[in-house]
């Protein structure tokens, strides 16, 4: 699938706030809106000022500091209360790159041939769209309409 197709997907996330940021037992979901989320089973990082400020594989890392990265507590601050500007992806890896209007950027970033890496549930309003970052890059969709 083309960037444009994927993009004409995501639109309904573009103006919507990201409203949580969860931890699961091998995920991270991000929640956007009402009815919109991203779960992430890849490596994820957060640029901002133009720098890598945040990474998934932070968690419990000391680096040196007298407590260990709090990933979670830290995506939130970050995240939380942003609204999405953009979205874009690599069609050859699917990494996903979503930015928000205060400056940050959230990037998913594919690390397997074939292990899918994300999955965006979306919802334009007349239905759920699933959208999947499958392995080794390109994605998958699924249409489920409302009744």
């Amino acid at each position: 699938m083309r960037n444009q197709s994927l993009s004409d997907l995501l639109k309904c996330l573009l103006g919507q706030r990201c409203n949580a940021v969860h931890r699961d037992e091998h995920s991270w979901r991000f929640v956007f809106g009402e009815r919109n989320s991203l779960a992430a089973e890849c490596l994820w990082r957060i640029i901002s000022n133009g720098r890598l400020v945040l990474c998934n594989e932070d968690d419990g890392q000391k680096f040196g500091h007298p407590v260990p990265v709090d990933a979670l507590a830290k995506a939130r601050l970050l995240l939380v209360d942003n609204i999405v500007r953009n979205t874009t992806l690599a069609d050859e890896t699917a990494d996903l790159r979503i930015s928000f209007e205060n400056g940050p950027t959230l990037e998913l970033i594919s690390t397997s041939s074939g292990y899918e890496a994300w999955q965006a549930v979306v919802d334009n309003g007349r239905g759920q769209t699933s959208i999947i970052g499958i392995g080794g890059g390109g994605i998958a969709v699924s249409n489920e309409k409302n009744s």
